[in-house]
């Protein structure tokens, strides 16, 4: 076994199919049952690595039946026995959601958890939180409520015990597949006093990224959930990200999460407004990526969806009027449906106040936004062409159809503002969200440029 351990833990093309062909497997299981800890341990390190492989080789050990194996040996007495053996139980729920639910079925969560001692060895904890971050990872999970209890708990007591890195980021992790999973989950997470737990974690740089996130998925949830992440206090730290954060993809996290905030309620609007946001978020359109620029967008456009007339004055001060301009030079269909929405929501409400509407009608005029509606006149999608024809027929009604989109006039708008993003509409659909309503975000492996944050041994990995 010994032998055998060391040639699958080679870092090039271990001979893992060779072991399988050549009928060790069932023989590591049964060494698995033996009583000499030293050939169990060497033993449990073989099936460890084979379950390392391919698909076909974790399902192998699966199939040889070790998971019942594996599982009683979390019981044992022996703390590496117990490492080694959820090891193994982590690269097979890495493979797949059939296998990840096999294991479930077949009770892995509380002898798993019942293996956590508070003297545990630092590496076993690290262990045990990869594990549960792989058990989380595929959606559609089905476990009892007090299974997920108990992993709650762990997740709690690691953030608020625990200080090293690796068990830290794991468990925000988890955390944020947990909610993934379903919406009552995000309650779940939420009762059991996450929220502020999360927020202290925001101002850590390494684990900034998956925190925002977190919260951010929180912020899908409903009214009273967002409220619970505005009361711990998020927004002046979301503020700070927005202005000194060097990572892009933590600030259209921190974007996207407002864009969840300004669906809310009016008083929940009144927060960003009150955190000195609306400048921030416009100049994020002006100047942001165009990742940036979409959420930013979407973040002021909620808002005259969910907000008051005084908050959508205060937009205009902001200066979101030529935002918004800027913005309908796009292809992305949705994106400029839903810039034309937050435009002509501003329009609407200002118009139906005291003040009227004309100010923020010559700020358009002179952003050259009647040129850019009668543009979209000749857009592909009759969504777009119909609230362009709308804004400009209600509140300009003496401008005229340009010729076509691609004249004079818009090569320089293209010159002033850049060039149109390339998603089309399908894209544009599926990342973004409905006017005014909450949204899960897009997958986490599309994050971007820190991916590496996420767990340690993401998928199946052999034991060295």
């Amino acid at each position: 076994m010994v032998e055998s351990r060391k040639l699958l833990s080679q870092e090039v093309e271990p001979p893992v199919q060779d072991f399988i062909d050549s009928g060790v497997l069932p023989l590591a299981i049964a060494a698995v049952k033996a009583e000499n800890s030293e050939l169990q341990y060497e033993a449990t390190w073989v099936i460890t690595n084979i379950a390392s492989g391919t698909s076909e080789q974790t399902t192998a050990v699966v199939d040889h039946g070790a998971v019942p194996v594996l599982i009683e040996l979390l019981g044992s007495p022996e703390v590496r026995l117990q490492e080694q053996a959820a090891w193994a139980l982590g690269n097979i729920s890495a493979d797949s959601p059939g296998l990840r639910d096999q294991l479930v079925a077949d009770g892995i969560v509380t002898p798993l958890m019942s293996s956590i001692k508070e003297d545990m060895p630092i590496s076993f904890r690290r262990n045990l939180s990869w594990v549960l971050s792989n058990i989380f990872r595929y959606k559609g999970i089905d476990m009892p409520e007090e299974e997920k209890l108990l992993v709650l708990g762990e997740l709690k007591h690691n953030l608020e015990k625990q200080d090293d890195f690796e068990v830290k980021s794991n468990s925000i992790w988890t955390l944020n597949y947990f909610m993934e999973q379903s919406d009552s989950h995000i309650q779940l997470v939420v009762e059991q006093g996450f929220v502020p737990l999360l927020v202290e974690n925001i101002p850590d740089t390494q684990l900034q990224k998956v925190t925002v996130r977190c919260l951010g998925n929180i912020l899908t949830g409903n009214d009273s959930q967002t409220e619970q992440v505005l009361e711990a206090g998020v927004l002046p730290l979301y503020l700070d990200i927005l202005a000194s954060s060097h990572s892009e993809s933590v600030r259209k996290e921190v974007l996207w999460s407002l864009s969840n905030v300004t669906a809310g309620t009016a008083t929940q609007v009144q927060r960003v407004v009150d955190a000195g946001l609306l400048p921030v978020l416009v100049d994020s359109v002006m100047q942001g990526s165009l990742a940036e620029r979409k959420e930013a967008c979407w973040a002021l456009s909620n808002l005259t969806s969910a907000g008051s007339t005084d908050h959508v004055k205060a937009l205009v001060e902001a200066d979101a009027l030529p935002a918004f301009t800027k913005m309908l030079i796009s292809t992305d269909v949705r994106l400029v449906e839903v810039t034309l929405d937050g435009l002509g929501n501003t329009l609407r409400i200002l118009s139906e106040s005291d003040e009227g509407a004309e100010g923020a009608i010559q700020i358009i005029r002179a952003a050259d936004g009647v040129d850019v509606l009668e543009s979209l006149l000749k857009y592909a999608s009759s969504a777009v062409v119909s609230r362009a024809d709308h804004i400009l027929n209600t509140y300009f009604p003496n401008s005229e159809e340009v010729s076509s989109p691609d004249d004079a006039l818009m090569e320089d708008l293209r010159m002033i503002f850049g060039e149109p993003t390339d998603a089309g509409g399908a894209e544009a659909a599926h990342d973004l969200p409905e006017q005014a309503s909450k949204y899960t975000t897009v997958p986490l492996e599309q994050l971007g440029e820190e991916d590496e944050e996420e767990p340690e041994g993401d998928g199946a990995s052999a034991s060295v």
